[in-house]
């Protein structure tokens, strides 16, 4: 299989004044860890508060404040190309 590099559509950097095609999220862990678990999280509907409204954010907030928990938490949200409100949550246990 022959495989060539690909001109990049977005630059690298952001230019001056720029607006970034997608948000990027980054999260800190420690130097040296022997294993890491991730779980991802979802819910979505028509509007946040709607989604907000759901059993989705109490039973998450239930399940990560228990002595199991992850030791990191990222949440990010946003509306997809169906016109839905989504929330995701990232969850990172580290040994």
């Amino acid at each position: 299989m022959n495989f060539r590099a690909l001109d990049r559509i977005n630059p690298l950097r952001k230019p001056r004044g720029g607006e970034p095609v997608v948000q990027r999220w980054s999260v800190g862990f420690p130097r040296k860890f022997g294993s890491l678990c991730v779980a991802f999280h979802g819910v979505q509907g028509t509007d946040a508060e709607t989604v907000h409204n759901s059993g989705f954010i109490p039973w998450l907030s239930e399940a990560i404040h228990l002595p199991s928990g992850p030791d990191v938490v990222d949440h990010a949200w946003f509306v997809d190309q169906n016109g839905l409100y989504t929330h995701v949550v990232a969850t990172y246990w580290v040994e």
